[in-house]
C-alpha cells in the first residue's frame, strides 16, 4: 500500500518527536489518511491548550516561588495537571486528559530551569514568558499573542490548525468573548484578516474582534475595521486589552 509521511496531512514537521505513538509518522491516502488528519489536528490542540494553560500558571505563581525546586513539588505537579485537564475538558479536548500529567512534568521542569537562570525570579508584570522574535513560525507568534493575554486575566483558548473559522485566539473574562487573529507578516496586512476575524465574531458570538499583528496595515484594511467594529493592532499593544466588569 502506498503511504503518506503524515506531516503532509497536519503541517507538524518540525514537531514529529512530539507525536503520540498512536499517530505514526508513515499514514495510508484516503479515508484513513483522513481519519489520522482529524486526531493529529485534535493532538496539536491539545498540545497548544495545555501549552497556554502551563504559562499562565507559571506566571501567576513565579513571584512566589523562593527556589527552583518549588516548581517541582508534588503539589505543583497535581494543580497544574488538574488546570490543565479542565481546560482540555472545556476546549472538548477530553481524550487527551491522560497526557496532562506528562505535559505538566514537562511545563514545570523547564520553569525550574528558568528560575535557576534568574528568568522567572522577579518577573514584570507586564513581560510574558514568551518572547517575540521576527524569526519566530506563525504557531510560536499565536503562542506569544495568547500568552500577553492570559497574563493580563484573560482564559485563553487556542483553535484547532484548521477549521478556526477566521480565529486562532478565543479569549474570554467576566462574560466578555474576545476572538483574536495574529497575524505575523512581512508585509502590511490587509482586508482578508479584517473579514476573517468579522467572520469569527458571528460564529464565536463574541463581543470583541481583535487582529494583532508584528506589521502594518494597509489603508483598506483600516477602513473595512473602522466600518466593522474590529480593532487593529500590533501585539504590543494586547496588555492594554484588560478585561473589565
Amino acid at each position: 500500500m502506498f503511504l503518506l509521511p503524515s506531516f503532509l496531512l497536519h503541517g507538524t514537521w518540525p514537531h514529529l518527536a512530539a507525536l503520540p505513538p498512536d499517530l505514526p509518522l508513515l499514514v495510508p491516502p484516503g479515508w484513513l489518511g483522513w481519519r489520522y488528519g482529524q486526531r493529529a489536528r485534535r493532538f496539536w490542540q491539545a498540545r497548544r491548550t495545555a501549552r497556554a494553560c502551563g504559562q499562565r500558571w507559571v506566571a501567576a505563581r513565579a513571584g512566589q516561588a523562593r527556589q527552583h525546586h518549588d516548581f517541582l513539588s508534588q503539589d505543583a505537579l497535581a494543580d497544574l495537571s488538574y488546570q490543565i485537564r479542565e481546560a482540555l475538558c472545556s476546549a472538548g479536548l477530553a481524550e487527551w486528559q491522560p497526557r496532562a500529567w506528562a505535559w505538566s512534568a514537562q511545563t514545570l521542569k523547564r520553569a525550574s530551569r528558568a528560575f535557576q537562570k534568574g528568568a522567572l525570579a522577579n518577573p514584570s508584570p507586564q513581560q510574558p514568558l514568551l518572547t517575540y522574535s521576527p524569526d519566530m513560525d506563525p504557531l510560536a507568534y499565536e503562542d506569544y499573542c495568547a500568552a500577553l493575554l492570559a497574563h493580563e486575566g484573560w482564559q485563553v483558548e487556542m483553535t484547532p490548525l484548521s477549521g478556526d473559522q477566521g480565529a486562532d485566539v478565543i479569549a474570554s473574562c467576566n462574560g466578555v468573548k474576545l476572538v483574536v487573529q495574529c497575524k505575523l507578516y512581512s508585509k502590511p496586512v490587509g482586508n482578508k484578516a479584517v473579514q476573517e476575524v468579522v467572520a469569527a465574531r458571528q460564529f464565536h458570538q463574541a463581543q470583541m474582534a481583535v487582529v494583532a499583528s508584528n506589521a502594518r496595515y494597509t489603508r483598506s484594511a483600516r477602513e473595512l475595521a473602522a466600518g466593522t467594529g474590529v480593532l487593529l493592532l500590533h501585539h504590543a499593544q494586547l496588555p492594554a486589552l484588560r478585561p473589565w466588569g
